[in-house]
């Protein structure tokens, strides 16, 4: 359980206490709360805005809806395979579906694997 002092704390000073204290071994499961504490301390609003300038795209663009939208599709993986972002979480920021989002993800790979632009492209993103 986490410490009522860890609370007072803002989230990411609560993580880093937590993380110091308790380091999972490669299991976030191991501690509770760890990680609901580092998804709620990043804004996947801002997540959204490296993706968008990778495409020379406004973050508001990317909630745009649009048939076979790569940008949209680079953001889907962006949050959920570098944030650890669920795809429940990103389906509802979205206002699509999570099979959607899944398939977004799964498209997105395969073009990374042909596409070597595109893979420099989102290299930013890892960084």
């Amino acid at each position: 359980m986490i410490c009522n002092a860890l609370t007072t704390l803002s989230s990411k000073e609560a993580l880093e206490k937590l993380a110091e204290k308790h380091r999972p071994k490669g299991k976030a499961e191991d501690v509770e709360g760890f990680k609901k504490l580092r998804l709620e301390s990043r804004d996947i609003e801002i997540e959204l805005s490296p993706v968008a300038s990778a495409f020379d795209l406004s973050p508001g663009e990317l909630k745009k809806r649009k048939r076979n939208f790569l940008p949209r599709q680079a953001a889907y993986y962006h949050l959920v395979e570098n944030c650890e972002v669920t795809v429940t979480a990103v389906s509802d920021l979205m206002g699509i579906t999570q099979p959607a989002v899944s398939f977004g993800i799964s498209k997105i790979k395969g073009d990374l694997r042909k596409n070597k632009d595109l893979r420099k492209r989102l290299e930013v993103l890892h960084e």
